[in-house]
């Protein structure tokens, strides 16, 4: 009773760990690799979609250099260009994860710019009241 449990408890083990080993395995390495590439341009043209309205609205509201020179150190520096395409355990790309982490960041900066223009028109509003 005690070797059956053992042996059930055994391949039950290597079901769940070899599911997970085996999660990636590309039958065609080249078209995944080309897959990744693809995947990681579309977050570049995302990325570079985000930065524009990113930059317009950093300088229309403020004279601020920082903020665009990041945004645009991200974008002439995106992973998708600088990161060579390699895929992790879920065949998921290195590169398109760094992708959409940097997008990630644009969409924070993105929703920072708007509450700065919200919170400078409320403060413009409120001064030509008084």
């Amino acid at each position: 009773m005690t070797n059956q449990i053992n042996i059930l408890t055994f391949g039950i083990l290597l079901l769940v760990f070899s599911s997970s080993a085996l999660s990636c395995t590309p039958l065609d390495h080249a078209e995944l690799i080309e897959f990744i590439i693809h995947q990681s341009r579309w977050y570049w043209f995302a990325s570079a979609l985000l930065g524009g309205l990113i930059i317009y609205m950093s300088r229309k509201r403020h004279k601020g250099i920082l903020m665009p020179l990041i945004v645009l150190a991200g974008i002439v520096f995106h992973p998708s260009w600088t990161s060579t395409p390699m895929y992790a355990f879920s065949c998921t790309g290195l590169s398109v994860q760094f992708s959409r982490l940097l997008a990630s960041i644009f969409v924070i900066f993105l929703i920072y710019e708007i509450i700065r223009a919200i919170m400078q028109k409320m403060k413009t509003t409120t001064n030509h009241a008084d």
